[in-house]
């Protein structure tokens, strides 16, 4: 596997975490506040697993064309 490949896996990834975001996001207004409050703080860290699978993906995915830049 290629380093733009698994790049690409890492980019899926993050497409599939912020999926399930809109998925857990559709359903909080019908729960009661203290599973809300839960469900919040789990979507919270979804984001942030989101935010550096996208990163490490866009890393990876021009890996080489930074070091041939420097």
């Amino acid at each position: 596997m290629t380093l733009r490949e698994l790049g690409n896996e890492y980019l899926r990834e993050a497409k599939t975490v912020r999926e399930r975001i809109k998925t857990l996001r559709a359903g909080m207004d019908k729960l009661k506040e203290k599973r809300r409050k839960e469900l919040e703080k789990r979507i919270f860290s979804l984001y942030s697993t989101a935010c550096e699978a996208e990163s490490t993906g866009k890393h990876l995915i021009g890996y080489y064309e930074e070091d041939a830049a420097h």
